[in-house]
């Protein structure tokens, strides 16, 4: 956030704004201080971290051919406890596929981010 320049109004009116932890607009925080991760009570924020890696389907952090296994396996009815069923919806349309394989092969490759 240091390289904003003016921040003074940075989230007026924006009066839906949830952090992931629960906090709520606040027409006095309505600066870059307010622009990170909510950590709740002790440092609110108006962001919500994102709990997986979009292609990331088995969680480890990276995105290869073992998260191609992982959705394989999945959509063969033989998911592992690992598997994260909205990291490996890369297409995001609720349904695992042969086109969220696809899209994951892509995302490994650089070809989509």
């Amino acid at each position: 956030m240091e390289s904003v320049t003016s921040d003074m109004e940075l989230f007026a009116g924006c009066t839906n704004l949830v952090g992931g932890k629960g906090t709520t607009y606040n027409s006095s925080h309505i600066d870059k201080a307010y622009a990170r991760i909510d950590g709740g009570t002790s440092a609110p924020g108006y962001f919500t971290e994102k709990p997986y890696i979009l292609g990331d389907a088995d969680g480890d952090g990276a995105i290869d051919v073992n998260d191609v296994t992982s959705t394989i396996n999945h959509i063969l009815s033989k998911p592992t406890n690992s598997f994260i069923k909205e990291a490996a919806d890369v297409d995001g349309d609720g349904v695992i596929d042969v086109n969220d394989v696809q899209g994951i092969i892509d995302i490994a490759l650089g070809k989509r981010k």
